[in-house]
């Protein structure tokens, strides 16, 4: 077989490659657009391109951070939905670095949770009457990115405040009692 026929056979094989792979791969996105289309007209909600949309005004380092989250499976969970009064993206677990780096666009607060009654408290060992507006739903977060299973950092846009919750294991109610004796 000449140089000349081979070269033929491996453009002919070439062509015939791309081909089928051309098919097959639009075969399967044909496939997974009639099923997200299908997903609409059911009505279930675009959750991706809501959060898209409600944080389209973060600076590229706050961006950059969010997608980090999305792509890095052993960090922190992304939001998991969006703050409609403030249309910004919800509380959100922060890496132990990221509080520590101190971003001058967040201030930085301590909070106290008291596992015993579950009560959160501030620096002045004041009670937060809605803990849920400051740290949202990452009270059972403890440990996570923060190297220490007594302690989370929690980032929250709307107030432009990093927090860095303490656990600890007793009620705040016998803690009261204790300060008062």
């Amino acid at each position: 077989m000449s140089t000349r026929t081979k070269v033929i056979f491996l453009i002919i094989g070439a062509m015939i490659g791309a081909a089928v792979t051309y098919k097959v791969t639009k075969d399967h996105y044909e496939l997974v657009e009639q099923e997200y289309e299908e997903g609409l007209e059911e009505g279930q909600p675009d959750e991706t391109e809501d959060q898209i949309d409600s944080c389209a005004n973060l600076s590229f380092k706050q961006y950059h951070k969010l997608a980090r989250m999305y792509t890095d499976y052993s960090g922190p969970n992304p939001p998991d939905g969006i703050d409609e009064e403030s249309d910004v993206c919800p509380p959100y677990v922060i890496p132990e670095a990221l509080f520590t780096e101190a971003d001058d666009r967040y201030d930085q607060e301590s909070l106290i949770y008291y596992a015993g009654d579950e009560t959160l408290v501030n620096d002045q060992n004041e009670m937060v009457p809605d803990p849920e507006s400051l740290v949202g739903i990452n009270l059972g977060n403890f440990g996570e990115d923060s190297g220490d299973p007594d302690r989370v950092y929690v980032r929250n846009e709307r107030l432009m405040t990093d927090f860095e919750v303490s656990r600890i294991d007793i009620a705040y109610g016998a803690r009261l009692k204790t300060v008062r004796e």
